[in-house]
């Protein structure tokens, strides 16, 4: 189950995506970023928002994995923070 910012975020960005339609990156980045649909951009709603906005940017290709140190892939296009295991609601 999401949470409603979360949702809120997906389907801000999803409007924002459709309103481009030639595809262009930086327009695309743009639409995004002028997409936020929560008010003020702080506190929790705000990193839900991040999260969401850089999930779509590495769908999109707008961003790319960074390597580390040693030349490893090593940063992941999001955290799946609304992703959860079967059972982990219960404690028996």
């Amino acid at each position: 189950m999401s949470s409603p910012w979360r949702l809120a975020a997906r389907q801000a960005i999803q409007s924002a995506i459709k309103s481009v339609p030639d595809g262009d990156l930086k327009k695309l980045k743009a639409a995004i970023d002028a997409a936020f649909p929560l008010g003020y951009r702080k506190y929790y709603p705000y990193k839900i928002w991040l999260d969401e906005r850089r999930k779509y940017f590495y769908i999109l290709g707008i961003l790319q994995p960074q390597p580390d140190k040693l030349g490893r892939r090593t940063k992941k296009p999001g955290c799946g923070c609304d992703i959860q295991s079967p059972g982990q609601l219960s404690l028996w």
